[in-house]
């Protein structure tokens, strides 16, 4: 599959979460796939390399999102890019700077205004402000 700058993966332990968000994107016009394994969301990311990987913090098991950024980040380097971590323990979340955390509950709304201003936001929404 295609690199798109549009792209993004979104891994919850939950699934019903992770589809959530990512419908809630693919209606605000961004290529959006999800998934509830950490297996998953390392192959995910090989096929479809997302601009921006959404991961909630505290994932199955003993398994953190800061945990699979750094693997994907080990495996890919720079191209792993920015990240976005949802969690309801924001203060103990190990990122780079160049992440962002949003704490739980998570207000969708929000979700989306961080989402268009890290991805600049959906084609659709560019080409309309141009």
């Amino acid at each position: 599959m295609a690199a798109s700058g549009q792209v993004i993966l979104v891994v919850d332990d939950h699934n019903d979460t992770a589809e959530l968000i990512a419908e809630m994107l693919r209606m605000e016009g961004f290529t959006s796939f999800a998934t509830a394994s950490v297996l998953e969301a390392v192959n995910l990311y090989e096929r479809i390399r997302p601009a921006l990987v959404i991961t909630d913090e505290y994932l199955a098991g003993s398994t953190m999102g800061s945990d699979l950024l750094r693997v994907l980040r080990r495996k890919y380097g720079d191209a792993v890019g920015r990240a976005l971590i949802i969690t309801g323990l924001p203060d103990e979340v190990s990122v780079l700077s160049t992440d962002v955390v949003l704490e739980k509950p998570l207000d969708l709304d929000r979700l989306v205004a961080v989402v268009r201003a890290l991805l600049g936001g959906p084609p659709a929404a560019r080409q309309a402000q141009g």
